[in-house]
């Protein structure tokens, strides 16, 4: 062979070598990072990308942390395997299962994970530890749908090339183009190059959050929306009654039962369950996956229905992030829950001091700075406490900045608390100054109060840096002498709470997101209302306060779990055939009840509008209209009004309507209608 040709081949080779390594480098480079349900819509459509939320979003949640944490851990570890959609990635947090039973459990989710996807990730499961793997916790939500495309590959994208996932590929796929462009995401993606964001580079040396294990903390609240009677109640009672049933998607029953032969035939305990939920499960939802799993013999456990809902002492207000989403004091629970049974039914192994999961501990070390420092955050109470909480280290930024009279009462306690947290100026402020901190990993980064002298410019002050993974950040600062403003500027957006005292914006460094955004109104206290409000108001209780005694928000959260207990007491009450008079007496005898009631009549038939009050019958005439005190009733042919206090609660039905009214707590506690 001549020097020429082999020159050429060379060349060849060469070429082909650059060719392979770029095509590999392009597709993890055009593979879009996705986000978690509440970032990017209700599962229905496309998932959108990195590129449309912005930088400082770009890692709340992703696939990243899920798929490529799984691979980091040692084979034959994995003795619990978690999978399903989102409601599970927010419902159980795996390291706490570590922590409190010795359980070294997985969650693999994915938004609107299709059901053939959580198979074949039990399958990857199997395959890499087969001799550990014991038990699998099957997520029902998307049993009764199937999704677009996006979402196959969004759940199947993070999975390592074997021959699971060629499987996997073929089945999810209708063609040969879909089969490549599993295989190799440039060619599904390769138009994102007018899209291209600095998260794009991130992800070539993004670090996966292992210690999270698939979780992903959520800690919005219900409770924080509204008011007691804005706030969804949950299904929670069975009604044997209810013959309607939802269709199990033909495509999930499929996939299902395969992932059933399949636990079968590997001496797999398969479990099916539903997280609890307040919009969207109910009874028909409910039987027709029993129905199912009593057909394949396989367990479920429904935590929307009682008894499990009241066995893990789920609130909806308080450890719900969202009608369908968990938040951590919710996962916090149905993890717990899960931790008993998982020991005391399936046999799970605690293998806390055993030498080969020594790893799990650095991540259990690495969890309680990362997740159970932000609750500790959250739940602190006094400014001075919060800020010696940040100085304990962490790779948390805290962002300070001080807006109007702040001094006022802000007390010596949490002056001195602040000041052996390293703030010293923070720890003088006085009513008349701006200010404005950082603390980046514990330390104190910058500081600066406004001097005296020039208090009288009207100009506040101002201080620009950068977070360690180079996002630029503008903090503004000004008292109420000095533009009386709390600015703080990143990714285009201002993320101050700009209200009246010490506003705190704290930013996690790994995942790149704001993990907390608070104010305490020094002006007025340096301590703030309990974010744990069901802790605190069970305290309260315990103390023997009365309803009246509470702060309004204990107030709030105290009317809605009376809404709850009302609703409960009068669904299992309504669930035998009653008459008209049982439900009258079941109530009327009741301290402070009202109940009212008005006909919606047709053709001949007479008005009529009653109103009983502590067990007296204070009202009844057959009358169209009648006024009292608080409350407007109206009956008549197509009408039925009960206006209390200006709202109308009538179920407006045929017959006879009614509202159970408490006086004491100006709540309604029951409609109905006969």
């Amino acid at each position: 062979m001549s020097k020429k040709i082999i020159k050429t081949i060379a060349k060849l080779l060469v070429f082909a070598v650059i060719f392979l390594a770029l095509f590999v480098f392009a597709n993890i480079f055009f593979r879009p990072v996705w986000l978690a349900e509440d970032s990017i819509g209700d599962g229905e459509g496309s998932p959108r990308e990195t590129s449309e939320v912005g930088e400082v979003a770009a890692y709340e949640a992703t696939n990243e942390d899920a798929t490529a944490g799984f691979y980091k851990e040692p084979e034959n570890r994995i003795e619990t395997l978690f999978v399903g959609a989102s409601m599970t990635s927010v419902g159980i947090t795996p390291m706490e299962l570590y922590e409190n039973y010795g359980i070294c459990a997985y969650s693999i989710t994915s938004e609107a994970q299709p059901v053939l996807a959580s198979y074949y990730w039990v399958k990857e499961a199997y395959r890499l530890h087969p001799d550990t793997l014991k038990t699998v916790v099957f997520d029902v939500s998307m049993m009764r749908r199937d999704v677009g495309k996006g979402f196959y590959e969004k759940a199947l994208n993070g999975m390592k090339y074997s021959s699971v996932k060629r499987e996997a590929i073929k089945e999810a796929s209708n063609g040969m183009g879909a089969v490549l462009g599993y295989t190799f995401p440039l060619l599904t993606y390769h138009s994102r190059w007018a899209e291209i964001k600095k998260t794009d580079f991130h992800k070539l040396h993004y670090e996966p959050r292992s210690y999270l294990r698939g979780y992903n903390m959520r800690t919005r609240r219900i409770f924080d929306e509204g008011t007691y009677e804005d706030m969804p109640l949950s299904t929670s009672v069975i009604n044997e009654n209810v013959e309607a049933r939802v269709d199990v998607h033909e495509k999930a029953e499929k996939y299902f039962k395969e992932m059933v032969k399949f636990c079968n035939e590997k001496g797999i305990k398969l479990i099916m369950y539903k997280t609890p939920a307040v919009g969207n499960w109910g009874n028909k939802e409910h039987f027709s996956i029993q129905a199912l799993a009593d057909s394949e013999g396989v367990e479920y456990l429904d935590f929307v229905f009682e008894p499990l809902i009241d066995d893990i002492g789920y609130n909806p207000a308080t450890d719900s992030e969202n009608r369908k989403h968990n938040n951590y004091y919710g996962a916090s629970k149905l993890t717990d829950w899960f931790g008993k049974y998982l020991t005391e039914e399936c046999g799970a192994t605690d293998v806390r001091g055993n030498a080969d999961y020594s790893y799990m501990d650095d991540q259990l070390a690495e969890y309680k700075i990362k997740v159970k420092n932000v609750i500790r955050l959250k739940e602190a109470t006094n400014v001075g406490d919060y800020i010696s909480i940040l100085s304990e280290g962490g790779n948390l930024t805290a962002l300070i900045t001080v807006k109007g009279s702040a001094g006022r009462k802000l007390s010596d306690d949490s002056r001195s608390k602040i000041a052996r947290a390293g703030c010293a100026k923070l720890s003088k402020l006085d009513d008349y100054t701006a200010y404005i901190g950082v603390i980046e990993g514990g330390s104190v980064k910058y500081e600066k109060k406004l001097p005296e002298e020039e208090r009288a410019t009207g100009d506040g002050i101002a201080y620009s840096g950068r977070f360690p993974g180079g996002v630029k950040y503008t903090l503004t600062s000004g008292s109420s002498n000095n533009g009386d403003i709390s600015s703080v500027r990143f990714d285009n957006e201002d993320y101050s709470l700009n209200q009246r005292g010490i506003n705190i914006i704290v930013y996690d460094n790994d995942a790149e997101t704001i993990v907390d955004d608070t104010c305490f109104d020094t002006w007025e206290s340096d301590e703030r209302e309990p974010f744990d409000t069901e802790t605190a108001l069970n305290a309260a209780l315990e103390e023997g306060k009365e309803y009246e005694e509470l702060s309004p928000e204990l107030q709030k959260l105290y009317l809605y779990n009376e809404r709850v207990k009302n609703y409960r007491e009068a669904t299992h009450f309504k669930l035998d055939e009653i008459t008209m008079d049982e439900y009258i007496s079941h109530y009327k005898d009741r301290e402070n009840i009202t109940i009212f009631i008005s006909r919606k009549t047709e053709d001949d038939e007479e008005p009529y509008i009653a109103v009983i009050d502590d067990g007296e019958k204070v009202v009844e005439e057959k009358n169209v209209h009648i006024v009292g005190l608080g409350y407007d009733i109206i009956s008549g042919s197509g009408v039925s009004n009960i206006i209390i206090n200006q709202k109308d609660y009538s179920p407006n039905e045929k017959g006879a309507n009614i509202v159970v009214y408490d006086k004491r707590f100006q709540l309604v506690v029951d409609t109905a209608y006969f």
